[in-house]
């Protein structure tokens, strides 16, 4: 809807070769990692579904800005961020924080003024596959001839049963960056990694030290601009009732523009010659329409596209509370945090009453969903039938065209929103190719054939495994988190029993859910924040 909170017109997984077009070369996709789905990190981190929120005062009933933030994180034990009150100095500054690292980083207040972040997912990193010299393993091709890899030797100390065992390690760095193929699962040979938080100095402790020392936006983003390497959406509000937002990353100007996958890197023809300048980064500051947010979609004001961007419904289902008064309290920004309606579940349960009306096995669950306010709540039968319902969905309806490998893969971790986004883009065409499943070539389904076919999978599903009552069909019953420790799956007892919890992917108050083992949440909040200038003891 108009003036949803930077939710671009251009959100699409794959924009029309017009729009393409007049892009600047070092903002086009070629983020490999999001790109080329087969790479697996060695440690992943999966940071899902944040959001920070910024009301000015005109917007709330004090007359002063307030500001709330969320980063979310995998439920681990122990959490990645820790709270942290930094005073000493120039520095009075409290917030979460990452050990090891200096300072107050990914949200925080310092009597000034209050910021957090979201993940940008900006296009930043690419990979380059390197050509060894045959007669010296230590030595690459480029376009003048051979040349050697800069080698950094590591020592390992391994603890074993006989004692400390010690191994040597060998970094080889090429003009592109480490070679990451050993460690890196899913790449070719010989594959570099190429991103500016490698290039010596990313900048992120002088980054991050300014801004806890901030007095005004100004000096905010100039402490975020000497920061190279990460890619981030972070948001502003003050004591003097200004709100702000700055996208953070570090755009390459590419040779040859789009590199989705690992590229040849003996010529150089895809090498980066520089950055795109950090004031033409998107920010913006006291919009007139009095708040700003960011729910990991794409950057705006602005024609920046980059890939794996999140689906918009929690952006959406933040618009539709902003705009359903002209002032809000303390507590009411505070219970945006923990809001757990669907905006993806309003958009399609009318399809399925639709559809399903008058489909006799399937009438006590029709009712249900006639009596649904759309909270995925842990107390709801409604939110499992639907969450079962929406995967199945999908499935029925991609894994003819596409297959189930790249269903499933789909379905790890962000990539859930790229399906779910192709299906609302149809949701309205009975009759669309989409639907048709070309494994029947002698039948032609429709758009109510798979929602029919979906339903009624759900309703299986979810009888084998709760039984033939749907009403004991709770949410909280299959929608758990449970807290890992990295030693929890030789020691379980130090892990947190499994908690119900409410939400799911497509709700302000998020709980991601593992489509491999139904409906087990790997990702939530993980520390929160909530700012009120006119009272900063509060």
């Amino acid at each position: 809807p108009e003036g949803a909170p930077y939710v671009s017109s251009a959100c699409e997984a794959n924009p029309p070769v017009a729009v393409r077009e007049n892009i600047p070369e070092y903002t086009m996709p070629a983020n490999s990692t999001h790109a080329y789905s087969e790479v697996e990190a060695p440690i992943p981190l999966r940071m899902r579904a944040s959001n920070w929120m910024a009301f000015g005062g005109d917007r709330t009933t004090t007359g002063k800005a307030v500001f709330t933030g969320s980063p979310d994180l995998e439920a681990a034990i122990p959490s990645l961020f820790y709270l942290v009150h930094l005073k000493g100095g120039d520095y009075d500054v409290i917030g979460g924080s990452i050990p090891g690292i200096p300072g107050v980083h990914a949200l925080g207040f310092n009597g000034h003024m209050a910021w957090s972040i979201t993940v940008g997912n900006g296009d930043n990193l690419d990979f380059f596959t390197e050509t060894l010299n045959p007669a010296n393993p230590n030595q690459y091709m480029t376009e003048t001839g051979y040349k050697d890899f800069d080698i950094i030797k590591e020592t390992l100390k391994i603890k074993t049963k006989e004692g400390i065992k010690e191994e040597e390690y060998q970094v080889k760095i090429s003009r592109h960056g480490p070679i990451v193929s050993e460690v890196m699962k899913g790449l070719p040979p010989d594959c570099a990694m190429l991103w500016p938080g490698l290039m010596g100095n990313d900048g992120t402790v002088e980054g991050l030290l300014a801004i806890n020392r901030a007095r005004s936006f100004e000096e905010f983003r100039k402490g975020l601009s000497v920061v190279r390497g990460g890619s981030v959406h972070v948001g502003y509000a003050d004591v003097e009732d200004n709100i702000g937002y700055q996208y953070l990353t570090t755009f390459p100007i590419r040779k040859a523009g789009n590199n989705p996958i690992p590229v040849p890197g003996e010529k150089g023809e895809y090498g980066w010659t520089g950055f795109m300048p950090f004031e033409e980064h998107p920010y913006e500051l006291n919009p007139a329409r009095g708040y700003l947010a960011s729910f990991n979609q794409m950057p705006e004001p602005g024609d920046y596209y980059g890939t794996a961007y999140f689906l918009f419904e929690r952006a959406f289902r933040f618009e539709e509370i902003a705009g359903s008064k002209d002032k809000f309290t303390v507590d009411d920004i505070r219970k945006m945090q923990n809001d757990v309606v669907s905006h993806i579940a309003k958009q399609w349960v009318p399809v399925v009453l639709e559809v399903c009306q008058g489909e006799k096995d399937l009438a006590a669950y029709v009712s249900m969903l006639k009596n649904w306010n759309y909270a995925i709540d842990t107390d709801s039968p409604q939110a499992t039938l639907f969450n079962s319902f929406f995967s199945h969905l999908i499935r029925n309806t991609l894994e003819d065209q596409i297959g189930e490998e790249i269903v499933a893969e789909l379905f790890k971790d962000l990539h859930v929103s790229i399906p779910a986004q192709w299906l609302i883009r149809y949701m309205n065409d009975n009759n669309s190719f989409i639907w048709d499943d070309i494994r029947t070539p002698d039948i032609e389904e429709t758009r109510n054939d798979i929602v029919l076919k979906s339903m009624k999978e759900a309703v299986a599903e979810l009888s084998a495994r709760l039984g033939d009552s749907p009403e004991k069909w709770a949410w909280g019953k299959v929608h758990k988190m449970t807290m890992k420790h990295p030693l929890g799956s030789v020691l379980p007892f130090l892990n947190l029993s499994p908690l119900p919890y409410a939400g799911d992917d497509f709700t302000i108050h998020a709980g991601w859910w593992d489509r491999e083992h139904p409906y087990d949440m790997y990702s939530g909040a993980a520390i929160r924040i909530v700012v009120d200038m006119s009272d900063l003891g509060n």
